[in-house]
């Protein structure tokens, strides 16, 4: 019987690993699929260093953890950029790496706007059904997520971590995805990530806007399929 490939998937800010439960049930015959939850996210505790360099600490942790060498990873938004991260500090951790909905493009400007929208008391009164979703899937400490979630936003646009000339250095297998719905993360920063990469393919989902619950997981499990029988 030949065995299952090892896939990681990462979820984005604001997400937590339950998230992936209809996606992972559509990938159970072909991968064995891991996941778990960033500092503060789904409930988990916050660690000390909450960034993408202490995400990229937490995955690494789990990842030797696991015995989840050279694994695939799927990273939705934040968790993406986490991904492809970790393997810019540590060249050939994994096999290959898919992203959806990662923002490329971050500047004071931009990381500024997105911040503006977590402000939790302004969540509250804006958006009521949006911030009691957050309390149900952080639990009490939700508002306290919003407001790391934007501080490291705005540390990210003064210092993106991931940039034209960077992601040039990843030799894996990249596969850089975007919804054609996605009103957070532009084409054109997606292109430019993915022409500036050494190996990578691009992949744009029809009628696909950035939150994951709306991504249709049956597509996206036959993409992820893919990308991993071609690598």
């Amino acid at each position: 019987m030949e065995q299952k490939t090892n896939l990681i998937l990462l979820h984005g800010a604001l997400g937590s690993m339950n998230q992936f439960e209809p996606l992972m049930q559509e990938l159970a015959a072909d991968f064995n699929c891991h996941t778990f939850n960033f500092g503060g996210h789904g409930g988990a505790a916050f660690k000390t260093n909450f960034s993408i360099h202490g995400f990229f600490e937490e995955l690494t942790d789990f990842v030797n953890l696991k015995n989840l060498h050279h694994a695939f990873v799927f990273g939705y938004s934040m968790g993406g950029y986490v991904a492809l991260y970790a393997e810019l500090l540590q060249p050939g951790s994994f096999k290959g790496i898919f992203t959806l909905g990662t923002k490329f493009k971050w500047t004071p400007e931009s990381a500024q706007n997105e911040a503006n929208y977590l402000v939790p008391a302004k969540m509250e009164e804006k958006v009521p059904d949006y911030a009691n979703y957050l309390k149900q899937l952080h639990g009490d400490n939700w508002k306290e997520l919003v407001e790391k979630t934007a501080s490291m936003m705005l540390a990210l646009g003064e210092n993106p971590l991931i940039n034209l000339h960077n992601i040039a250095e990843i030799e894996i297998p990249l596969r850089i995805g975007l919804g054609d719905r996605d009103k957070m993360v532009s084409l054109e920063e997606t292109i430019e990530i993915f022409r500036s990469a050494k190996n990578a393919s691009l992949m744009v989902m029809a009628k696909t806007p950035h939150p994951f619950e709306k991504v249709d997981v049956t597509r996206l499990a036959y993409k992820i399929k893919t990308f991993a029988a071609k690598t």
